[in-house]
């Protein structure tokens, strides 16, 4: 299925990328997105620089580094009104990576914090995950207060009465500043090992910059994506939930192995366009254009003009192409114009060359006079979808 759907997507000539997908729902061990490269899709796409690595940022990873510095003594310190990440880096003049953000969520009805870093965002679906829950929701500033009595800004995993998830890249850090759950004071130079947590785990959002988990050595970027197509490796959980099963050659019965597979003719054909637009006009791809060819008759006043294009019309069909004849009553100008907006690859202009045994031909941007009688060798070099 998926050589199947990279034959399509070449054909139709889409900028794409496969990705790798959270299976949501659908469950399995892997879903693959079909991604689109476009400024208006949905999706946020990370991909390396140095490597072909591509994931959904939903799922995306990054390699992370063990700090080298030796150990420091940990002291507390007054940081009044200083309740920001921001505002705490630059009172302390220390980076913001090396502040470690505790954040509380609901997850069902349990309360869990999230430790990472300060110039992180947490990953919800990453979390939900590790928490083995549907869905996780942050616990809001009047909420901790209200609720815990934990002052706002000044939040820390030290003595915390919940399970705490610390995320992978704090905990190969040192001498990190959390705040000391007393207003006014933060902890400096905290070892992360020292403190409890319930489970260390990937549980951030990927920044631009970060280095590919896969090669480690490029640089992950973002790309916007539409998802054109998706394929998921079921394996058997549908088939063991159904008893769905099979006898095999020795006649043992096992479930049946599974998968699921989606294409959106939509979707594609929004991509498509988004992707080969231009001003007035959209250059669809020969394979999937409305027609093949216009025929473009300058006037239909000029006999020898229509019958010409009556007569290739004729030819054309019998041969296999698709074929728009305009015969409207309309000017030249707007009929090429409207040709060029449905978006049919070749224009055939019978005009004034046609006493000289000529037409012009276009194809997308380009345009050149040739005799009438190479037609059919012109368009034999230029599409080659036909036999």
């Amino acid at each position: 299925m998926k050589e199947a759907y990279n034959k399509i997507f070449d054909r139709m000539h889409i900028d794409y990328k496969i990705v790798k997908a959270d299976t949501g729902a659908m469950g399995g061990s892997l879903s693959e997105e079909y991604q689109a490269i476009t400024d208006i899709g949905e999706d946020t796409l990370v991909l390396c620089d140095a490597c072909d690595y591509a994931a959904n940022l939903e799922i995306s990873t990054c390699t992370i580094t063990t700090s080298e510095e030796e150990t420091k003594k940990e002291e507390k310190v007054h940081t009044p009104n200083q309740k920001t990440i921001e505002e705490v880096s630059k009172f302390l003049k220390i980076p913001k990576a090396k502040i470690g953000k505790t954040m509380l969520y609901r997850a069902d009805k349990k309360i869990v914090a999230c430790l990472i870093s300060g110039e992180r965002e947490v990953n919800e679906l990453k979390l939900a995950k590790v928490l083995n829950v549907s869905e996780v929701s942050l616990v809001t500033e009047e909420e901790r207060e209200k609720e815990f009595s934990i002052p706002n800004g000044f939040i820390g995993p030290i003595n915390l009465p919940f399970d705490i998830i610390m995320d992978d890249e704090i905990a190969e850090m040192k001498n990190i500043t959390v705040g000391a759950n007393e207003v006014d004071y933060h902890l400096m130079n905290v070892d992360p090992k020292r403190i409890k947590v319930t489970k260390i785990a990937d549980i951030k959002t990927i920044k631009e910059k970060d280095i590919c988990p896969i090669c480690k050595k490029g640089h992950l970027y973002y790309k916007k994506g539409i998802e054109i197509g998706n394929l998921f490796k079921l394996g058997t959980k549908y088939a063991t939930s159904l008893k769905l099963e099979y006898l095999d050659e020795k006649n043992i019965r096992k479930p049946v192995t599974m998968g699921c597979y989606g294409i959106g003719p939509g979707r594609i054909m929004a991509a498509i366009a988004e992707q080969n637009y231009a001003e007035t006009k959209i250059n669809w791809p020969m394979e999937i254009a409305p027609y093949h060819i216009a025929l473009i008759p300058i006037s239909m006043n000029d006999q020898k003009q229509t019958e010409t294009c009556e007569t290739y019309l004729k030819t054309l069909e019998e041969k296999g192409y698709e074929v728009l004849y305009d015969n409207r009553e309309e000017r030249f100008g707007v009929k090429v114009k409207d040709m060029e907006l449905i978006g049919i690859p070749i224009r055939l202009i019978f005009g004034k060359h046609l006493e000289e045994g000529k037409i012009e031909v276009q194809y997308y941007d380009e345009s050149e006079i040739i005799e009438i009688s190479q037609i059919e060798t012109w368009l034999k070099e230029k599409i080659t979808v036909i036999g």
